[in-house]
């Protein structure tokens, strides 16, 4: 499967030995190891591009959207999405007060 089609960066996971909350890592190249590890078999490539979709359809849409994923997998899709399209996350926050505390 290409992965290069999302504005030229690859989601192929290069390492699979550690997790997102392994601290000891370094930060990982563009999303390089943020699947989160919560039983969802969804690529978080997949969870990253319904967020962005969920953003054009407004809050509710958003907070429809990140309601029915783990803790882990909205973080790691917002992490990521602050790699790919930090000003989609930039309107998300005006978008929704305090939207770090729903990611919680």
């Amino acid at each position: 499967m290409d992965t290069t089609g999302n504005n030229g960066v690859n989601f192929d996971k290069s390492d699979n030995s550690s997790h997102i909350s392994d601290n000891s890592s370094p930060i990982h190249e563009v999303g390089g190891d943020w699947e989160p590890n919560d039983g969802d078999s969804t690529p978080i490539q997949t969870s990253l591009t319904m967020l962005r979709e969920a953003i054009v359809g407004g809050v509710e849409a958003v907070l429809a959207t990140i309601c029915r994923w783990t803790c882990d997998r909205r973080w790691c899709a917002v992490l990521l999405l602050e790699e790919v399209a930090e000003s989609e996350l930039r309107k998300l926050e005006e978008m929704i007060p305090g939207f770090y505390a729903w990611l919680s």
